[in-house]
């Protein structure tokens, strides 16, 4: 069982050695929603892809996942047979990535976490039809729970003048609620 683990956890280490060659790039023509905000424009940048949220709801799919490995993330990973838990962090300059696993594999919970990312059209279009044309954008969040595309919520931080509003919407750009 111990071989086991240690091989999971080299396995899980090595898939997640990110390097800074997930820097963010600005493309200078962005859109007036994200111009005060420097976005990774490519979904190349990330290193998690929605092709790869399957994946990450099971630790046997980690292991044999060869394209995952190769894109050499950067994370912790931790648990023991004693435990029954597993858990799973890593980061990048724009991502953080959070999962615990049941002593099968299997996620129980675990998040996705995307910062100052190129906003939809849908939530760009949506903050000029809901009054924030003026406003500027200093900041976003995308969060994915579970690996699951459909529970993804975007938080987007605007200012105008001295006002600060955060604005959350759903992965249709449907706003859902305003602090």
């Amino acid at each position: 069982m111990r071989t086991y683990q240690q091989a999971l956890t080299a396995l899980i280490i090595a898939a997640f050695a990110l390097t800074c060659v997930a820097t963010a790039q600005v493309d200078t023509r962005m859109a007036k929603a994200n111009s005060d905000v420097k976005v990774a424009e490519s979904e190349n940048l990330f290193v998690i892809g929605e092709k790869d949220y399957r994946c990450f709801r099971e630790l046997d799919c980690l292991k044999r996942n060869r394209e995952l490995i190769d894109k050499g993330l950067n994370i912790k990973f931790n648990g023991s047979n004693a435990s029954d838990l597993y858990v799973l962090q890593g980061e990048s300059r724009n991502e953080k990535i959070y999962a615990e696993y049941n002593s099968r594999g299997l996620l129980m919970h675990g998040y996705l976490i995307r910062t100052n990312v190129k906003l939809p059209a849908e939530i760009r279009n949506t903050l000029d039809e809901i009054g924030y044309s003026d406003w500027r954008v200093i900041g976003n969040e995308v969060e994915i729970v579970n690996f699951d595309r459909k529970s993804t919520e975007y938080k987007v931080v605007l200012q105008k003048d001295d006002e600060v509003r955060v604005v959350h919407f759903d992965r249709k750009g449907v706003p859902k609620r305003a602090i």
